[in-house]
Formats: structure tokens, sequence, C-alpha cells
């Protein structure tokens, strides 16, 4: 809890800043940091501060009402489902590899699950031991969790990278774009009734009963209308 802005924000705690190498390492966890917090995307959560402690350091981040990705799981969901839940995680993904960078979600732990379905990096941070393939592996861990539940989770087609090809951010951006971009199946239309089939339908018994009765001058025009097939 951030006492001073009265605000709930998300640590990711360094320890080890008393060695050498600790300080050191620190450094260059910030250092890498600043990249994530120069990206605007609602795949990670916005970096609000970097403190440095005597005893430890951590980065702050803004809080985002979310449930673990254990939990999201625990939901029925499809694969067009997942795909939603983690397009936008793999479009950071792609962006932070072409340009150098990493996303540091290695350890799938970081990610949650926003309450508006979007898997996001709750906890951002980049370690010094991040790489782009221990952003690929925590990335297919996320997605392989969220899909427990579904039929036919190869057809996310980031299960493994079969038939020798290379499992990229790219390949998988575009996997799920194209399955998130797929027309929805066509809707038969349901059979509205007609105006005055509706309106025949209002008209009870007594009412037609009562039609010969009323004089021409008392009869209500839809009455009318309903009588004739106007």
């Amino acid at each position: 809890m951030d006492r001073v802005l009265d605000r709930e924000v998300a640590l990711t705690i360094i320890d080890g800043v008393s060695t050498q190498l600790g300080r050191s390492s620190v450094n260059e966890v910030f250092a890498r940091t600043v990249a994530l917090g120069q990206v605007r995307t609602a795949a990670v959560a916005s970096v609000l501060d970097m403190v440095d402690g005597a005893s430890f350091s951590a980065v702050v981040a803004e809080w985002i009402p979310s449930v673990s990705v254990d939990e999201a799981s625990a939901g029925s969901t499809s694969v067009l489902g997942v795909a939603r839940a983690v397009v936008e995680l793999a479009a950071a993904m792609r962006g932070f590899h072409e340009s150098g960078s990493v996303l540091a979600i290695g350890d799938s732990g970081r990610v949650r699950v926003s309450l508006d379905g979007i898997a996001y990096v709750a906890f951002p941070g980049t370690p010094a031991s991040s790489e782009r393939d221990s952003d690929i592996r925590g990335f297919c861990s996320v997605v392989r969790t969220l899909a427990a539940g579904v039929q036919s989770p190869d057809a996310l087609g980031l299960m493994t990278g079969r038939d020798g090809q290379e499992v990229t951010a790219v390949a998988i951006t575009d996997t799920l774009q194209g399955i998130v971009d797929q027309p929805l199946p066509r809707r038969i239309p349901f059979p509205h009734p007609s105006p005055m089939q509706s309106l025949r339908r209002r008209v009870t018994r007594r009412d037609r009963a009562l039609w010969p009765r009323l004089p021409a001058s008392q009869r209500s025009p839809w009455c009318c209308s309903a009588r004739s097939g106007g």
C-alpha cells in the first residue's frame, strides 16, 4: 500500500544488495526495467517507481485488480477465449524482442489476468538473466495453463515447436492474431413476426367478438386494419 497516495501497488523485490555482485545486479535490473516503463500497453502494468534501499530494492508498479493465471484457468474457456486473453501479451513480447529487449516473463508467476480478461505482466522488473528464450517458455507456460480446459489446445499452435519450426514471438503473435481475426459464424436470422402478425396476437377473442357491435366511428384504426388485413 502506497500510504502517501493511498493506493495499492505491485512490488517486485530485488534482494542481495549487500554484496557487490548484488549491487551490480540491482543496477542492471533498474537499467533494463526502464524500457518497460517507457512502453504503454495493456499487457504490462505501468512502472511507477524504482526504489533503491539499503537492505533491498524494489520496482513499484500499478496494481490492477486481477486473478492469477491458475485462477483464470478454472473458468470455462475456448481456443478463441485463450487467444483473446494473451494476444496483447504476445504483441508486447514481439515488440520488445524486435527492439532488442525482453519482457521478462520467464517466471510465469509474474503474469496475471485482469478483470477484463487480459493477461499482463503484473510485476514488471527485468532480471539480468532474462532472455528471449525464457520469455517464450514463460509465455507458453501461461498459454498451457489457461488452455487446460480447452478440448483442442493444439489449435493454438503454440504448445511445441513441431516440424522443426522455431517458436518465436513473431510466429506466436501471427498465430494468435489469426485466431482472433477469424470471422464469427454466420448467425441464422431469427424469423421476426411482421407488424400485422404481432398486432393480431395482441387482439383477444373477446376483442374480436366486440368488433361487429361497435359503430364504425368507435372502432380504433388498428382494429379495422387488422380485420381488413390492410
